[in-house]
């Protein structure tokens, strides 16, 4: 909704609520920044320059961080 609205509150282990600090702005930039990421290992792993069954790790990593860095911090991290 318009005018300022706050983030959702998320759930933390054990039923806890806790405001997420970043804006949704944050959270869209780094869905598309992940999203070319696995784009590009895709194709790799079309072009078989990529072993599918490795080849997602070090991403799938980086995104549990940058997401972790926006529910905890407030901000991306740089990698």
């Amino acid at each position: 909704h318009k005018g300022g609205a706050a983030a959702a509150p998320a759930k933390e282990a054990g039923g806890q609520r806790r405001k997420l600090t970043a804006g949704w702005q944050s959270y869209m930039n780094q869905g598309i920044a992940t999203g070319v990421q696995y784009a590009g290992a895709g194709a790799g792993v079309a072009a078989g320059t990529t072993d599918p069954s490795t080849g997602f790790n070090g991403i799938n990593a980086e995104t549990a961080d940058q997401f972790d860095a926006l529910n905890r911090k407030g901000e991306a991290i740089e990698v």
